[in-house]
């Protein structure tokens, strides 16, 4: 990850050699999409995320479940977002019983919007 440029969307970049694009803004995303190498990847944001997906612009979307039931804090789907029918694409169950579940869009239902 070193070798590659980042840039940040929605937070203050706080990584060398890291490009600052502001708010998320779909325009910029597909810009970057089409200008970069390799992949964007978005670790932690929940409501980054929940933008991108409504925007089209999540190709996987890879969630680490933990045996944990808290019973509060923050939720990661909000009241009020829009239904984004996934696939998955592939499962993995590691030793310490946490799930790794990787989801790209159903084709049968997905359009990314212009």
């Amino acid at each position: 990850m070193a070798d590659h440029p980042h840039r940040l969307a929605g937070l203050r970049p706080r990584l060398a050699e890291t490009t600052w694009l502001g708010s998320c803004d779909a325009d910029k995303i597909r810009r970057l999409e089409d200008e970069s190498a390799g992949n964007i990847y978005v670790s932690g944001s929940g409501a980054l995320v929940r933008a991108l997906l409504a925007d089209g612009l999540v190709d996987e979307l890879h969630l680490f479940v933990h045996p944990v039931a808290p019973g509060s804090g923050a939720r990661f789907w909000s009241s009020d977002a829009s239904a984004v029918r996934l696939a998955l694409k592939s499962d993995e169950v590691y030793d310490n019983d946490v799930v790794h579940l990787c989801y790209g869009p159903d084709s049968h239902t997905f359009e990314r919007k212009p």
